[in-house]
């Protein structure tokens, strides 16, 4: 790829990336960012110290603008007429206006110190980047609130945002067991451009709560790297595998519960992923029948998890969460062509399904699913067609040349 020279820039606001280990799927739109635009700029929102922080290899064209610590270092006056506006404003626009006064404290100080960054944000502008600016929020959070007041000022033309999952739905975030909760939706939904929603489930939700901006939601759907077929050896043991992290969203309880309860076939169940909640797990797998087998790998790198499946059998790929955007586990085990076991929340349906396995209701018992999955292992023809349609169905929908191409040009286009 040829780095472009034009004076095109994009900021990309993110949570962490490119630092630590979270935000994977930054990776594969990455090249097609760089590609598109001269200058990408990365601009994290949480606070960390990132002298100190593993931070992932980028393009030349990219760099990494560290907001906070900047707007630590400065003060802005404070904009009374706006803050009131907008803080009452989304208080009477909101749907719980009960939750909204009693957390008042908490959307007060997020309001403030947003309308902060935007004054650094908009001085750091002026004096640094001098050519076309696109704005991208790569979830609908904190910065997007920024960009929404900068918007609000005149500073800037508009902004994108992606919506995931509990960043998107509403009912989500007035759940206590959520620490951070969003604030100001209604603001952001306004300010913005375009909201791209990962699923046609979330641009549905959107369109039916918002229908005054329908015209400013779309699809587009994330997409992983081929990486080549996943080999099949129907005499080894029945493969399962499992790959998130240990909270109560992914309830991997609940797939230890269906793994231990299937019959007459020898299997062996792989997790990937670390966490708090991992003993619980540990505890449980003890009790597993001896033709059942469980190998909890831990936090494993994703090249290590693609090379993996590259290697060696995989029947499954199991998912059994609460809540979902459309999990990218789930896209590269079928680019694989590995067959997928999904609950039908949220975006699930629209990668797990009868072309790529299967999509079972929510509140399913453990011994259906465990019996669902008992006749797929020991129906060879039926895998091996699951597994053909699965990888088709990856190239139809989500394929990251295909995806990401489309979804930059987009952006590209705002300029």
């Amino acid at each position: 790829m040829q780095m472009k020279t034009s004076p095109e820039i994009l900021f990309v606001f993110t949570k962490h990336f490119p630092y630590g280990k979270a935000e994977q799927y930054l990776v594969d739109e990455l090249p097609f960012l760089s590609d598109k635009f001269a200058k990408v700029v990365f601009v994290p929102a949480e606070n960390f110290n990132s002298e100190h922080t593993e931070q992932r290899e980028l393009p030349a064209n990219c760099e990494v603008l560290h907001l906070n610590q900047e707007a630590e270092k400065k003060r802005t006056s404070k904009k009374w007429f706006e803050f009131f506006t907008v803080f009452f404003t989304e208080w009477l626009r909101c749907r719980n206006k009960a939750w909204f006064w009693k957390e008042r404290s908490r959307y007060k100080s997020v309001l403030l110190h947003q309308a902060h960054l935007a004054s650094v944000m908009e001085e750091i502008i002026t004096d640094r980047y001098n050519g076309k600016t696109v704005f991208y929020t790569y979830w609908i959070h904190n910065s997007a609130i920024m960009l929404g007041l900068m918007k609000k000022r005149g500073a800037i033309k508009g902004f994108i945002s992606r919506g995931h999952s509990i960043d998107l739905y509403e009912w989500d975030w007035v759940l206590t067991r959520y620490i951070k909760i969003l604030p100001f939706y209604h603001f952001i939904i306004q300010q913005a451009t375009h909201i791209a929603s990962i699923s046609q489930h979330g641009t549905a939700y959107l369109q039916k709560r918002f229908p005054q901006f329908s015209g400013k939601f779309f699809c587009s759907r994330l997409g992983v790297k081929e990486f080549g077929i996943n080999p099949f050896h129907p005499e080894e043991k029945f493969t399962i595998v499992s790959c998130s992290n240990f909270s109560d969203n992914k309830r991997i309880s609940e797939i230890a519960s269906v793994i231990s309860k299937i019959e007459k076939i020898q299997v062996r169940w792989i997790h990937f992923g670390d966490g708090p909640g991992k003993e619980k797990i540990e505890k449980a797998i003890q009790n597993f029948p001896p033709h059942i087998s469980a190998e909890l790998r831990g936090f494993t790198p994703n090249e290590e998890i693609k090379s993996f499946y590259a290697s060696e059998t995989v029947n499954l790929v199991i998912n059994m969460s609460e809540a979902e955007g459309i999990p990218v586990s789930l896209m590269e085990a079928i680019s694989f062509g590995i067959p997928v076991l999904a609950t039908d929340v949220y975006g699930n349906p629209e990668v797990a399904n009868k072309e790529t396995g299967f999509c079972v209701p929510f509140h399913s018992a453990t011994e259906e699913v465990a019996a669902m999955v008992t006749a797929f292992a020991s129906d060879n023809n039926q895998q091996l067609k699951t597994r053909e349609s699965a990888r088709n169905f990856y190239f139809k929908k989500f394929n990251a040349n295909a995806n990401y191409e489309e979804f930059v040009s987009r952006l590209h286009n705002a300029l």
